[in-house]
Parts: C-alpha cells; structure tokens; sequence
C-alpha cells in the first residue's frame, strides 16, 4: 500500500529583524540630563524676567524704582488719590494738569496735552498711575519739592511734636499768633481733613487736605 505524502507545513518563520544603530557621527557628543522636577519652571522664570513689582497693592513697573524712592512713590499716590475723585484708579485730563500743578511743575494746557497724549496710546482719556509716575519722572527737572515746603508747614502746626495736630494744639496755636477762631470752626477743620477718625490730623491728612485746598 502506497505510503501518504506528508503536507507541506504552511507555518511562516517570523523574518530577523535588523536592529537600528545611528551612526557615530550623528550622536552628539554631550546629552544633558533631564532637568529635575521644578527646574524646567525655574529656569522659565528666570529668562522672563517680571518687569513689575508690588507696592501699595498695585503693580508698579521696575523703571519706576530707579528714578523714584519708595517715599515719593508714597508722596505722589497722595497726590494721584486726591484727584481721582471717583475712585477710578484713574485720572483725566483736567485733574492731570491739576496734579501737575501741585507738584510745582511749569506746564501749560497745551503741554499737558501733549503729555496725556505721548503716554495715553489706546486714547482712553486718562492715566493710570503707572502712567502718572512716568510723567512725573520725565518732568522731574521742572517742579520744585512742594511735599518738603507742606511738611515745614505741618511741623509748624504739631507743635506737640507727636506727630498729629490736634484741637488742643490748634487752639493754642491761635491764641499765640492771636487768629479768631471758634472751637467749632477749629473742630470742623479737623473733621475735614481726619480720615482715620482719631480726631487729629497726620502728615498724611495735612498734605492731602493741603493739596486738595490748593493752598501751596
């Protein structure tokens, strides 16, 4: 009997596959290891720069604190809050060229004009106080130191040396350079320029009822 042909196995050898190697020359010579946790945002930091920076609750840009000390940043936020009657965190024009003023600096209309315009590029129609401070710095060689003269004159008043003007101390002050005063209009003087309501007036009160009265 015939013996049966065996089939031809269909089964297909898997092929071996040549393993990739790149080229010496295309490696670099020198692979940096991967950057440990936290050093990627360190390093984002550290090449963007932040221009800006905290003081008195608002963003104030570093250029600022090149030309200005952080007491006559202080001095001109009075200053700037004095006309921002609406509380705004801005000031127009009008009160801009009051501000300017002020501060002693020899400006005409047209000038402030044409300052508003130089540094109000979106055409809003005010300045905030960033906008303000730059104005103040570039005219700086213009005004003479009005927040000095306004605090003389306050020294004359706290003749206690306490550092607030008081009822007493304005009473007194009266009688010695003998002006006719009434305790109420005394009182009323106080209670137009105290904020804090300690019944006395600081440096701070004295320089902005003195510059919202437009006295110096």
């Amino acid at each position: 009997m015939p013996k049966k042909k065996k089939k031809a196995s269909t089964e297909v050898k898997p092929k071996t596959r040549t393993k990739f190697e790149f080229p010496q020359e295309a490696l670099p010579e020198y692979v940096p290891p991967p950057p440990v946790t936290g050093h990627q945002l360190l390093a984002a930091l550290q090449s963007n720069e932040v221009n800006e920076k905290e003081f008195l609750g608002m963003k104030i840009s570093k250029h600022i604190f090149q030309h200005l000390t952080t007491q006559e940043i202080r001095d001109l936020k009075v200053v700037f809050d004095t006309f921002d009657v609406d509380n705004s965190n801005t000031i127009d024009l009008k009160e801009l060229r009051r501000a300017m003023k002020i501060l002693g600096f020899r400006v005409t209309r047209r000038e402030v004009k044409e300052m508003m315009a130089d540094v109000d590029v979106t055409n809003r129609g005010c300045l905030n106080f960033n906008d303000f401070l730059a104005l103040v710095i570039e005219r700086q060689s213009d005004s003479r130191d009005i927040f000095e003269e306004i605090r003389q004159a306050f020294t004359v008043f706290d003749i206690d040396g306490d550092g607030k003007i008081t009822l007493s101390s304005l009473k007194r002050l009266c009688r010695e350079h003998k002006i006719r005063m009434t305790e109420r209009e005394i009182r009323d003087m106080i209670r137009e320029a105290d904020h804090n309501g300690d019944d006395a007036v600081d440096e701070d009160e004295f320089i902005g009822i003195m510059l919202k009265t437009n006295i110096f």
